[in-house]
């Protein structure tokens, strides 16, 4: 089915039921992208996978987020500041998106405190879409919105072939953990992520010194007696 334009009336109408809605995923995918997925999460299409939110919110170009006063990250920050933002991001509840600027900019908010901000840096359209929870996208194209029966143009083949074996990976590798763990492997002073340049796998290695999982790959979701707060965690 072909595309339709959208006025702004239209548009707001059609994200209403995002707000209030928890970011329940926020994952960086190839180069500046990022992927927020709203909602309960469904179950992962393959083993080990990742589960599809009841909506999402695909940012392809550069981005940044801002506080009151200042920017806390954006996308040209290093891998480690993106992952310690998006960490902020997570379980904050959408309270509004609209628009930013001359040129249709989106700007999402989150009960934190923080917005998320597209920032198109070429002469190209903002690459922006939304997931709404009936399977349309909204997007830009030429400047207007655009509401889309289609697929999303947010992966590319690459990615997706990536994310798969990410998938396969997770699916083999599972979620070690050992109790009594205070706390997750993503939020511990020793973890070390394996960030590559798709940044999809959401494993790292374990730096904790005589710890059950010394020198081994651990899960984000892992966890162990040795945890110990990050600073940057919570």
């Amino acid at each position: 089915m072909a595309e339709e334009l959208v006025g702004e009336e239209e548009f707001e109408a059609l994200v209403r039921p995002l707000i209030g809605l928890e970011v329940s995923l926020l994952w960086k995918g190839y180069g500046t992208a990022i992927f927020l997925e709203l909602g309960v999460l469904g179950p992962p299409s393959r083993p080990g996978g990742r589960g599809n939110g009841e909506a999402c919110i695909a940012i392809e170009e550069d981005w940044r987020v801002e506080t009151q006063r200042a920017v806390a990250f954006g996308s040209s920050d290093s891998r480690g500041e993106i992952a310690a933002g998006i960490a902020s991001l997570q379980g904050s509840l959408m309270t509004a998106i609209s628009f930013a600027g001359r040129i249709r900019e989106l700007l999402v908010e989150f009960s934190n405190g923080q917005g998320l901000r597209t920032m198109v840096m070429t002469r190209r359209d903002p690459e922006w879409s939304i997931r709404l929870p009936d399977g349309r996208w909204l997007g830009v194209e030429a400047g207007r919105i655009t509401l889309d029966h289609g697929e999303a143009k947010g992966l590319s083949s690459v990615e997706t072939t990536v994310s798969e074996g990410a998938d396969a990976i997770a699916a083999r590798w599972g979620i070690p953990r050992l109790e009594p763990a205070p706390g997750k492997c993503r939020d511990c002073r020793s973890f070390v992520h394996l960030d590559g340049d798709f940044a999809l796998l959401d494993y790292g290695c374990c730096t904790a010194t005589g710890g059950p999982f010394d020198g081994k790959v651990v899960h984000i979701r892992s966890g162990c007696p040795e945890f110990s707060q990050d600073a940057v965690a919570g």
